[in-house]
């Protein structure tokens, strides 16, 4: 890949601990019960968000696929090249508008999703409402979990953030300790 501090493919992470901070702790069953569904995952706070994400990943049935971090703070030109490519990659139809062509397989973890533009929230909340629809939550192979430090639903109250895209990264929530 062109950039590898944007986007990164791991193999594997070593597993930390879970959370205990004084907000919750997010313990084991709630960690098992979120990797069964095809749900996506919104983590707000906490320092370990990338690490339960993994480990949601690697107990979930979409462990064989890649897990691939995309730090949505990252240049927003150099940002929107390596997300889109990771989400429209696998399309054998280059005629396809952008975003409407995702991931084939695997997880995408978009870290600091807090971070994006309302240019790009635009986009991605249209590239996943499009393949929901096309797709189909059942038939979907592919999922989607998204950190970030701050909590998003005051943003989408005040018009900062896009309430598309918060209510397609949020149908889990966990609040990690900070």
């Amino acid at each position: 890949m062109n950039a590898p501090d944007t986007v990164r493919q791991e193999a594997s992470e070593p597993q930390g601990p879970t959370n205990r901070g004084p907000i919750r702790r997010v313990d084991d069953l709630e960690i098992f019960g979120a990797a069964q569904t095809n749900a996506s995952i919104l983590f707000t706070g906490g320092a370990h968000a990338r690490s339960q994400a993994h480990r949601i990943h690697s107990l979930s049935g979409w462990r064989w696929g890649p897990f691939l971090t995309v730090d949505c703070g990252a240049p927003q030109p150099m940002l929107e090249q390596q997300l889109f490519d990771v989400l429209c990659r696998d399309n054998p139809r280059p005629d396809v508008e952008p975003g409407a062509r995702l991931l084939q397989a695997g997880t995408i973890f978009l870290q600091d999703v807090g971070n994006l533009s309302p240019a790009m929230q635009v986009r991605l909340a249209d590239a996943l409402s499009h393949a929901a629809t096309n797709r189909g939550a059942s038939g979907s192979r592919w999922r989607v979990m998204a950190s970030t430090q701050e909590p998003l639903l005051p943003r989408v109250l005040d018009g900062t953030f896009d309430d598309r895209l918060h209510y397609r990264l949020n149908a889990i929530h966990f609040v990690l300790a900070p």
